[in-house]
């Protein structure tokens, strides 16, 4: 709302105005192709959260923004046509933004990417790559989507297994428990997690994990709820 002010709109709270009501499509419009980079940015993520609409004057704006200077409103404008159409040209503009120094426009490329990917089991290699990202965050969103894999993500998850942050083992447990009979090589190791994790959590998700994924060879934790 500061920066709606800052940009023109004085009276947003005298008008008492829905920042991301309908009436306010042709002003973020607007503001989306601004000189200056951060009121794009805040536009095209307003914008964003309004990407099932499908408005066509939404969309031919954020098919301009593909092209922007900035590769966070590349990104921005990719997801949101995305989001509107699961176009899968989409996939190829986004993927080269991967490779981006900001961590910003890596954390929203991977969880877009991780979103594709249950369209695309292309995506293997890219999503790959962004589970030794130098972030955490985006490590931890990529290991999340190796369950769109299969077996091809076993390893990952191995890996993942091992690693010294607790946030990096729960995203490889929750992988795991998605991959089912394909993850059943990876039992020992959710196993051993089970009993002797160093984190209750991890531990408690380990022994989930296994029911999920083969409910008669595994009982049913004491901690799950139906």
């Amino acid at each position: 709302m500061a920066l709606l002010e800052k940009v023109g709109v004085r009276s947003v709270r005298e008008q008492q105005l829905d920042i991301r009501g309908p009436s306010t499509l042709p002003l973020y419009l607007h503001l989306a192709n601004d000189r200056d980079v951060k009121v794009r940015r805040f536009a095209l993520e307003e914008l964003n959260q309004r990407a099932i609409e499908k408005d066509e004057a939404f969309l031919d704006l954020l098919r301009q923004r593909i092209n922007d200077e900035d590769p966070y409103c590349r990104c921005l404008a990719v997801c949101g046509i995305w989001k509107a159409t699961r176009d899968p040209a989409m996939i190829a503009v986004l993927v080269p933004l991967k490779d981006e120094p900001n961590d910003q426009v890596r954390r929203s490329v991977v969880l877009a990417l991780g979103d594709m990917a249950s369209d695309d089991p292309g995506l293997f290699e890219p999503m790959s790559q962004l589970c030794e990202d130098r972030e955490l965050n985006v490590r931890i969103s990529a290991i999340a989507s190796m369950h769109h894999f299969g077996k091809r993500g076993v390893p990952i998850l191995r890996k993942a297994f091992a690693d010294s942050h607790v946030l990096v083992r729960s995203s490889a447990v929750y992988a795991a428990s998605e991959l089912r009979a394909d993850g059943a090589v990876l039992f020992p190791e959710l196993r051993r997690l089970q009993e002797s994790d160093a984190d209750s959590g991890v531990r408690r998700n380990a022994g989930h994990a296994l029911y999920m994924m083969d409910p008669k060879q595994f009982s049913k934790p004491t901690t799950w709820v139906d």
